[in-house]
């Protein structure tokens, strides 16, 4: 009996540390042990796409993990913001953000189903592109800034843009630009700059702002005509393309201010409460990614300026951002 009770107590102690080990050495394993996702707010096709699988190739041979880009476009970036919101905060799942995320934020009649702060930890602010205004040549024969304007001043409300949702950084150009110079046109929404590229190449839409790299082409072949770039700089892949700043000509120092102030930066976040040293593997990850001169090259391509700065600082950035398009809605620039 003494013996038959020992073994089943040696058993026992054997199950436990069995079970202990598996535990500890589990919970040891490093991230990422198991494939991991990043969500795109948009249909594939768009620069914010193309970013997401350059650094989705690279993170999957740095980590020799699986790492799968999943599109949720709609809602003016939103879905997809709700989706990694309320993912598990393990850090299998991050997404993709731009100048929506806190445009969004800053607008008292949306009704959000997640805090665009506190329900998530930021990893890193990937970087910059610019925008490029062009127009179809057959719907709209207009071939400078100048000339819009005068179009548009001259049939209020009878010119028609495309963008990726209202608040995407191709839209906020847009509205910039419209509240400085005066001008009124109607905005019509598509679920990212693939369907958008497709709306105006076909005469859907008689303008748009869209990323220099994803338009850039059609204007080397005349199927679209560039008037001029967002930003208070050239663009380094578009340098005969004014800024919107050097084309419109004269505006009060107020209006140039607007027009020269939209960036359109990329961040990534994870749910909050991830814990710390997966957040760091992440930004270590991406920052590697950043600083390949492979991954690099191809980024440049994309007229993107890289950043990748620290969790902290792309946090104060956000809260930054915030408080700047919250002072845009206090001003009228948005309303």
């Amino acid at each position: 009996m003494r013996k038959t009770g020992g073994r089943w107590l040696g058993g026992l102690i054997l199950a436990v540390t069995l079970a202990c080990a598996t535990t500890i050495g589990a919970a040891a394993a490093p991230f990422p042990s198991r494939p991991v996702r990043i969500v795109v707010p948009f249909a594939p096709g768009g620069v914010t796409d193309v970013l997401a699988r350059i650094l989705a190739q690279y993170l999957s041979q740095h980590w020799g993990q699986s790492v799968v880009v999943e599109n949720r476009p709609g809602g003016n970036t939103t879905i997809a913001d709700n989706y990694v919101a309320h993912a598990a905060p393990d850090g299998y799942t991050i997404g993709i953000i731009l100048t929506s995320h806190t445009v969004s934020a800053s607008d008292p009649q949306y009704t959000l189903s997640y805090d665009p702060i506190k329900s998530f930890t930021p990893i890193t602010m990937l970087g910059s592109t610019q925008d490029l205004l062009v127009v179809n040549p057959t719907g709209l024969k207009v071939k400078s800034v100048k000339e819009l304007i005068a179009e548009a001043k001259a049939h209020p409300g009878a010119l028609n843009f495309g963008s990726s949702g209202t608040y995407t950084p191709g839209f906020l150009s847009m509205a910039l630009f419209m509240h400085a110079t005066g001008i009124k046109m109607v905005n019509v929404t598509y679920k990212g700059s693939g369907p958008m590229l497709a709306a105006v190449l076909g005469g859907e839409v008689q303008l748009t702002f869209g990323t220099v790299a994803t338009f850039l082409q059609h204007t080397k072949t005349g199927k679209l005509v560039a008037l001029a770039v967002s930003g208070p700089a050239r663009s380094p892949i578009a340098p005969d393309v004014p800024t919107l700043l050097e084309a419109a000509g004269p505006l009060d120092k107020t209006a140039a201010a607007l027009v020269a102030s939209n960036d359109n930066w990329y961040g990534a976040l994870a749910p909050a409460g991830t814990p710390p040293d997966v957040i760091k593997a992440w930004h270590d990850g991406i920052v590697a990614a950043l600083h390949d001169p492979e991954v690099a090259k191809r980024l440049a391509g994309q007229g993107f300026v890289a950043d990748g700065r620290s969790p902290d600082a792309f946090a104060e950035f956000l809260r930054e951002d915030i408080a700047k398009w919250r002072r845009m809605r206090a001003e009228h620039v948005l309303n």
